[in-house]
C-alpha cells in the first residue's frame, strides 16, 4: 500500500515535517503511518473499525496504564487531551512518547510522537498544527 492510500491519509490531511521519511506498515494488523527522522518518530494509527485491536478509545487508553494526562492541546479544530509516558528504547535509554486521540467517523486515530524532546520539538508542533480531518 502506498502512503498516499493509507488509512491515515484517507482520514486526515497533514504536512510531513521537513526531513522526515514516510512509511506505511501494519503492526498487529493495525495500519500505521510512520514519519521518521533520526531518533524522532511520528506514528498515526487507525483503530475502531471491524476487526480492530481497539474498538473504542477507552480500550486503547486502558491498554497502557503508564500513560498519564499531560494537559490539552488544540488539534484539528478541537481541544484534545495530551497523554505522556516514558518509554525505554533498547540502546537509547528513556525517551518521551506524547500521544493524543482524534475521533474520525466511526473510527479513531492515535497520533504519537517518540523523541527525546517530546512536545518541545518544533517538528511535532508543526505536524499537529497542520493536521486536519477529512470527511469520511
Amino acid at each position: 500500500m502506498r502512503a498516499a492510500e493509507s488509512p491515515a491519509r484517507l482520514r486526515a490531511a497533514f504536512k510531513t515535517p521537513a526531513g522526515f521519511d514516510e512509511r506505511e506498515d501494519r503492526v498487529q494488523g493495525v495500519p500505521v503511518l510512520t514519519l521518521t527522522r533520526g531518533d524522532r518518530c511520528i506514528h498515526i494509527q487507525v483503530f475502531g473499525y471491524l476487526g480492530s485491536r481497539f474498538r473504542k478509545p477507552e480500550e486503547y487508553l486502558a491498554s497502557e496504564p503508564s500513560r498519564a494526562e499531560a494537559g490539552t492541546i488544540k488539534v484539528a479544530g478541537a481541544k484534545r487531551t495530551l497523554y505522556r509516558r516514558s518509554v525505554s528504547v533498547p540502546g537509547e535509554g528513556a525517551v518521551v512518547e506524547d500521544s493524543l486521540l482524534i475521533p474520525s467517523g466511526k473510527s479513531f486515530m492515535v497520533l504519537s510522537y517518540v523523541s527525546p524532546a517530546g512536545l518541545r520539538d518544533a517538528a511535532w508542533k508543526a505536524f499537529l498544527k497542520s493536521f486536519r480531518l477529512k470527511k469520511v
